[in-house]
């Protein structure tokens, strides 16, 4: 029998996905189970993949010091490696395979539990449905965000052009409403729920961050308005749109920004809307 490995991440849902992912990896080349400890462990449903509380990473980091040939934690956290190399153009995901030593056949999240594949939406007469955020859910990552009053206008020139698209909005219960939307799901899905929804729209559009990892996860295809803050060869997905600014000082990697969200403010509506409707007519 192999060590006892826990890997450990302490971030976003999204980052949970991502620990799930190696996981699944980690057990292709090893009998298992594996251990895991995240901020949301709720993302977790697989025999082979084992949750641990605080108590059980205490005892983890204990046992790997006192008996390194039976047990070690893996720490998966890549924000350093950003910092000290912003440019850097390795994958989050093949940063956190590097560390973990297992092999990705590709870097995008999948799912450690079987998804309820349900219809959410009854589709009639052409009706096409766009999930979209209006903000991140961590304000101490504000440089990701966009401006609600730009998703709205986007929104706005995307229905004067096709009156079949029907906006659905996704995040927390506290995220701005924005105005134009058709079903507001904001806080009224689990997170096992959020994701049968993203699996059953047709486009999301929104921010780096959870939704976009799982509607890749789940393969709906979306709009992502980047800014400059990172590059989505870093942290997105070519199957996606991705709106990037290459001014001066991206990527930053920074959690705070000097000259308001530069990078952002150059990503007009406009071209939000424009990218919407050249999905929709790839479709």
């Amino acid at each position: 029998m192999g060590k006892r490995t826990l890997l450990i991440y302490k971030g976003g849902i999204g980052d949970a996905l991502f620990v799930g992912t190696i996981a699944l990896s980690w057990l292709k080349k090893n009998p298992g189970p594996v251990y895991t400890y995240t901020f949301h462990p709720e993302v977790f449903d697989h025999p082979k993949i084992r949750t641990v509380g605080s108590f059980g990473l205490y005892l983890f980091r204990r046992l790997a010091r006192l008996l390194p040939s039976a047990f070690q934690c893996i720490d998966l956290y890549y924000t350093s490696h950003y910092l000290n190399d912003p440019g850097s153009e390795q994958h989050i995901l093949e940063l956190m395979a590097l560390k973990a030593g297992v092999e990705l056949d590709e870097p995008i999240p999948k799912l450690s539990f079987n998804l309820l594949e349900t219809e959410v939406f009854e589709r009639e007469d052409g009706e096409v449905f766009i999930g979209i955020q209006s903000t991140g859910s961590s304000p101490q990552l504000y440089t990701k965000f966009y401006f609600a009053e730009r998703f709205e206008e986007a929104i706005r020139i995307v229905k004067l052009v096709n009156s079949k698209v029907r906006f659905v909005q996704l995040g927390l219960s506290t995220d701005p409403l924005l105005n134009g939307v058709d079903y507001d799901f904001r806080g009224k899905t689990s997170i096992r729920g959020v994701l049968s929804v993203l699996n059953d729209l047709d486009m999301f559009v929104g921010l780096v961050g959870f939704l976009m990892h799982g509607a890749r996860a789940v393969d709906t295809p979306s709009v992502i308005v980047y800014g400059g803050r990172e590059k989505a060869a870093q942290s997105g997905y070519a199957f996606n749109t991705n709106l990037e600014s290459d001014i001066h000082c991206s990527p930053c990697w920074a959690f705070n920004c000097p000259i308001d969200r530069a990078c952002m403010r150059e990503i007009e509506p406009e071209q939000v809307a424009s990218a919407i409707l050249d999905r929709l007519s790839e479709a």
